[in-house]
């Protein structure tokens, strides 16, 4: 039995879905018997199927709970979701993503007063404009934490860098959403965290983060898509001696992005006597 209550308070919290989970112990059996010099023994050990033993039950208006049949075991966890309102907690968790504490119930235990803390999420909402200030509609909105290699600051994920060779990466994406016909976007149920809100045409440079506390909500992020101009690039390549290079490869590319890992890039058209274009 339990109480779930707002972290940091004693405000209860109703509703929020409980889960008692655990693995089925060993069961051992034995007998013995004692002969003229001799004690015989005999101990048979049933190992553990492998079953997930699980509990349910959901917090009452006074934000307690109450699982009754429990089976005996040493390894239990209580995990605790309030969603969208509340950060899924676990017993014993000091902070949001940090484990908790197994739980341990003996045969004939009655286990009482157990203390759940759940974070309330956080909000990040806003709207994509053109440069008139219209809302654009279907544009894909992304929520970023950002990570940092070699002193670039990078919104992008591990794998979209370097996957093609590790073959495997983590993701830095805390959310993707699209936005409705005015332009508006919205991302609930946030932990408390330093964000980066982008867009396919999104500048690293020009990115600013959002800081966001636990329960706050942040409604005026405002992005403005670029205008869709397009521009010419056209110039020659020469060797020190000034004689035009007629094999090179030219590539453009942003100005902000680590040119060691960088993923977006413009190919340049083949050289001819020494000039390239980029259209």
């Amino acid at each position: 039995e339990g109480i779930v209550v707002k972290a940091g308070t004693d405000i209860p919290i109703a509703g929020a879905a409980v889960e008692l989970t655990g693995i089925a112990p060993r069961t051992v059996e034995g007998s013995s018997s004692v002969g003229r010099g001799v004690i015989s023994v005999s101990v048979q050990e049933s190992a553990s199927d492998g079953r997930v033993l699980s509990y349910r039950a959901t917090t009452n208006t006074a934000g307690r709970f109450s699982i009754g049949n429990v089976l005996p075991g040493t390894e239990y966890q209580i995990v605790v979701v309030g969603f969208p309102d509340y950060l899924p907690g676990q017993y014993g968790q000091r902070m949001p993503a940090v484990p908790g504490h197994a739980l341990a119930v003996t045969p004939g235990e009655n286990v009482r007063d157990l203390r759940v803390e759940l974070t309330p999420a956080g909000t990040i909402a806003g709207r994509v404009v053109d440069s008139r200030g219209q809302g654009i509609r279907n544009i894909n909105v992304e929520l970023r934490r950002p990570w940092y290699l070699e002193g670039w600051r990078l919104l992008v994920d591990w794998n979209e860098l370097i996957g093609r060779v590790r073959g495997i990466g983590k993701s830095n994406r805390a959310g993707a959403t699209r936005t409705n016909a005015r332009g508006e976007f919205r991302f609930s149920g946030l932990a408390p965290a330093q964000y980066y809100v982008r867009t396919d045409l999104t500048s690293e440079s020009t990115a600013r983060p959002v800081n966001l506390h636990a329960g706050s909500t942040v409604d005026d992020v405002r992005i403005v898509m670029p205008d869709s101009n397009t521009h010419l690039v056209r110039g020659t390549v020469a060797d020190v001696s000034g004689s035009l290079m007629t094999r090179a490869q030219v590539i453009v590319t942003p100005s902000e992005v680590s040119p060691l890992y960088v993923d977006v890039r413009i190919d340049a058209q083949p050289l001819l006597n020494g000039t390239f274009e980029v259209t």
